[in-house]
């Protein structure tokens, strides 16, 4: 399986002193469960499968949250946004 790894396009720092406690819902009683290793291989399996009809057109990102190096204005964000295709109807 090829794996494309993809420049962050987030601006703010790795480490961040702003930490999220994500236990609202555990609090409440929420007892999670996790997706086993052989159900999520048997996802990627499926979707292998259907590789051909995958369109990354409109999957891939082209967010970018750094000034425009052009020094045309606005960001890149703005500027990527712009050239993302519209999805075609299958």
């Amino acid at each position: 399986m090829l794996i494309d790894h993809l420049d962050n396009p987030r601006v703010e720092k790795d480490q961040h002193y702003y930490h999220a406690a994500h236990d609202g819902l555990l609090g409440l009683g929420l007892k999670p469960h996790l997706l086993s290793d052989a159900l999520v291989h048997s996802l990627f399996a499926l979707v292998s499968s259907y590789r051909d009809r995958i369109d990354t057109r409109v999957i891939l990102p082209f967010a970018r949250w750094r000034p425009f190096p052009s020094g045309q204005g606005g960001t890149e964000l703005e500027h990527a946004s712009a050239a993302v295709p519209a999805a075609q109807p299958s």
